[in-house]
């Protein structure tokens, strides 16, 4: 994606989120700064330069200080829960099973990003070879795994409440059940 359809898709992002606070990679603020994007928005901007494969303790992960790079806005969404105290985190739309369906299905209408992913087709079909989506996986496996030890390490309980899909490094739970405290 080009930095004109990077700042059309934060514009797109900015008329739908509401009053939420982003958060950002500090690789982004030149170009939100300098178009002058999400002016009325809280942006946090996150130092994301560290590895996740390096990470020598299981505290919490301080994000004013450098952070690992992610595989996935989850993976930055359970960080960022973590940082902000929450102890008990369920996880939703965490499907991961695109090797399995052999289709990558957006969570949101494509606008400025459509046909800008090389590695998914506009029909969803995933054209990246199982070698690379493997390889791929087995990072995302490795970020969720830290996530996962470094929330037991902290008392923080992360529960997967995505019906279906196929991330199994977070203990299953039935969403109907979380939502009614059964």
């Amino acid at each position: 994606m080009t930095a004109d359809d990077i700042a059309r898709w934060f514009g797109e992002m900015d008329a739908e989120l509401g009053g939420a606070t982003l958060f950002l990679n500090e690789t982004e603020r030149q170009l939100v700064c300098s178009r002058k994007l999400f002016e009325r928005r809280d942006v946090r901007y996150l130092d994301m330069r560290a590895d996740f494969d390096q990470l020598s303790d299981r505290q919490v992960l301080d994000l004013t200080k450098p952070i690992p790079r992610v595989q996935s806005v989850p993976v930055m969404a359970l960080m960022v829960a973590m940082y902000l105290g929450f102890k008990e985190i369920y996880l939703l739309g965490v499907d991961h099973d695109h090797f399995i369906t052999g289709t990558y299905v957006y969570a949101f209408d494509l606008k400025a990003q459509r046909g800008k992913d090389d590695s998914v087709s506009s029909s969803g079909e995933i054209l990246t070879s199982r070698h690379d989506d493997f390889q791929s996986l087995a990072r995302l496996w490795r970020q969720y795994r830290v996530l996962r030890e470094i929330a037991a390490a902290n008392d923080v309980q992360i529960l997967n409440a995505t019906p279906g899909g196929v991330l199994d490094e977070f203990p299953r739970v039935d969403l109907d059940a979380a939502l009614s405290g059964r």
